[in-house]
């Protein structure tokens, strides 16, 4: 008790903290070894720049088959549409009678194809169908809007087409359907289509007031409209008709005469012909159903 603070003599002022502090740095280093380190990885899938591209994948279609069977009917896509179609095997048959027999035929596949990307239509016949119906249906699918070459014959099996499934109404609504063009020269069907488009009030009209006289009046119509390179219509009447009244040809050739002009037509450029060398011809389908 006899030590002096703040003397000379024996006393101190100040601790050392160097011990201290390298008790301390071990003591961490030691905890710094013993901790486990943990590790987040992600993993990152690098592509092959030497790959080669997967192949693009096929656009899905509706295929579309007219069924022909031995008993005379007709089926799209396995359903019945036509219960007999003997008629179109006799030559003394009027036209109108044979278009009502494929009417509903008609109008469904010309409503099908008109959506479609890819427009065709496979005829699986019968071995005993006399060829005249295929040739029939042929003909009835390129005119409802299947392509030239897109028309084909499926294998024929000796038991004849799958059995059909369902069998149609033949029902549809009142009205005028409008069918896919066929084109020639220097025009789409697209831009044929957007252009008689217009067309198709008057001649709904038209077949409205035959109506009046016809309740019944029923069948299909063919336009046909050539066109100069600027647009100018040269010739637009109606080119076949199955439909039994006079007055409606007239009525629809009426609205045909007051055509003048389209949109000018539309070619490459470098193809190296002269503009009045491009025309264009528009085959454009009705079908004409009372309800």
């Amino acid at each position: 008790m006899g030590a002096k603070l703040g003397g000379g003599g024996g006393g101190f002022n100040e601790i050392n903290m160097t011990p201290l502090i390298d008790i301390v740095l071990v003591v961490l280093i030691i905890m710094m070894v013993s901790i486990p380190i943990q590790v987040n990885r992600l993993g990152v899938k690098v592509p092959n720049p030497e790959a080669e591209a997967p192949p693009t994948p096929p656009e899905p279609t509706e295929q579309l088959a007219l069924a022909i069977y031995d008993d005379g009917r007709i089926a799209l896509n396995r359903k019945v549409l036509v219960q007999d179609s003997s008629i179109l095997l006799d030559p003394n048959a009027p036209a109108s009678e044979k278009d009502a027999a494929l009417f509903s035929l008609g109008a469904e596949l010309t409503q099908r194809l008109k959506s479609a990307r890819k427009k065709n239509v496979f005829i699986d016949a019968h071995p005993d169908v006399n060829f005249g119906i295929v040739v029939d249906m042929m003909d009835l699918a390129r005119e409802s809007g299947a392509s030239n070459d897109g028309v084909r014959m499926a294998r024929m099996k000796e038991e004849g087409p799958l059995a059909p499934t369902s069998v149609g109404t033949g029902v549809l609504p009142r009205g005028v359907m409008t069918g896919t063009p066929s084109v020639v020269g220097s025009i789409t069907q697209i831009q044929a289509d957007r252009q008689v488009k217009p067309l198709v009030p008057k001649v709904r009209a038209c077949y409205d007031q035959a109506l009046q006289k016809d309740p019944s009046l029923t069948g299909r119509i063919l336009l046909r409209i050539e066109l100069l390179h600027d647009g100018e219509v040269v010739k637009a009447e109606v080119d076949q008709s199955s439909v039994a009244s006079e007055e409606l040809t007239a009525c629809i050739d009426a609205q045909l005469a007051e055509l003048e002009y389209f949109e000018p037509l539309k070619w490459p450029e470098d193809d190296g012909k002269e503009a009045y060398k491009h025309t264009a011809a528009i085959i454009y389908p009705l079908l004409f159903s009372p309800g």
